[in-house]
């Protein structure tokens, strides 16, 4: 769970809407009532490429492939954690970073980014 929250971070508060016409909708209605500000991820205009997961492996794991959804919401899945592996340590982190340009978290939520950044601690 820790590792989930801390890939999607504020990601996790974006409301999944069919398309960019109810996100307008519902913006337009928030501002005629001044009740805040939404970000919205709207699935018609969501791209979201397939990334090069490592193949034949146990020591890195697509979350994305551990997360249970319904497959219509495939693309905000991808979107905001399509690009992190899953590993037991931060060493295996940082050699499938560098291979493959994907993001890696641990089970205990530390972090590597692709760019080569590490996050951690607690």
């Amino acid at each position: 769970r820790k590792c989930v929250e801390t890939t999607a971070g504020n990601k996790l508060f974006h409301i999944v809407v069919d398309n960019d016409v109810t996100a307008s909708k519902i913006i337009a209605h928030l501002r005629k009532r001044k009740a805040g500000r939404l970000t919205f991820m709207p699935l018609n205009r969501l791209k979201s490429s397939e990334p090069n997961y490592p193949e034949g492996n146990t020591e890195a794991v697509p979350m994305a492939e551990k997360l249970q959804y319904d497959a219509k919401f495939r693309k905000a899945i991808v979107n905001v954690f399509g690009k992190t592996l899953i590993t037991r340590t931060l060493e295996i982190g940082t050699k499938f970073a560098r291979s493959h340009k994907l993001d890696t978290i641990t089970l205990d939520g530390d972090q590597v980014n692709r760019r080569g950044a590490l996050t951690g601690g607690f």
